[in-house]
């Protein structure tokens, strides 16, 4: 059925509004706000400003591939790239507040400052869970691309696109994380 067809009262009429249309300043408004209410939530579950802005910074660095990848394939964001993104950047949080909460762990146990080998034992600890996470993710994201952008894979394919590209920067490895956790722990208190 069309919208031009389709009977409506004298005061109102059919529209279909594109991308173009959303209110993009209200998003980024929103978007602000949410992540100045993550960094203010994780200084307080990790206790350290040090901390939270780490466990912050690669979930948005993989949100920002995401959102590098959409863009590369399509002109717009749709909202399947959207959906794409948001879970890149759920994923990432995830594992990296895990792996700080490991960490963390380990450091309260072994009672004595952070080292090489301590670092290496708390990421043997994630490498499994964020591997196969890695793993079953892009498997599922390249069968949605195989198939291409076809009906009904409107939300799909441009959702695989997103995830696809930047698999390798939104898991950053458990070694890379010890890095950024001897560095936040060499550099000062925590």
């Amino acid at each position: 059925m069309r919208p031009q067809s389709t009977p409506l009262p004298l005061e109102y009429h059919a529209e279909v509004l594109g991308e173009d249309t959303q209110p993009m300043g209200l998003l980024i408004s929103l978007g602000i706000a949410a992540l100045v209410g993550m960094l203010l939530l994780l200084q307080v579950w990790l206790g350290s400003w040090r901390f939270a802005v780490l466990a912050l910074t690669t979930p948005l660095v993989a949100a920002a591939g995401g959102l590098l990848a959409a863009r590369i394939a399509s002109d717009t964001l749709s909202l399947g790239a959207w959906f794409g993104v948001f879970a890149v950047f759920g994923l990432a949080m995830r594992n990296g507040l895990l792996m700080v909460s490991d960490y963390r762990r380990e450091e309260r146990a072994a009672g004595d400052l952070p080292s090489y080998a301590f670092v290496l034992r708390g990421s043997s600890a994630r490498l499994v869970p964020v591997a196969t996470t890695a793993v079953v993710t892009a498997l599922v994201a390249l069968t949605f691309i195989a198939f291409g952008s076809q009906p009904g894979l409107e939300l799909a394919y441009p959702l695989a696109v997103a995830v696809i590209p930047i698999g390798p920067v939104t898991r950053i490895t458990p070694a890379g994380r010890g890095v950024q956790f001897l560095n936040a722990s060499f550099t000062g208190p925590v």
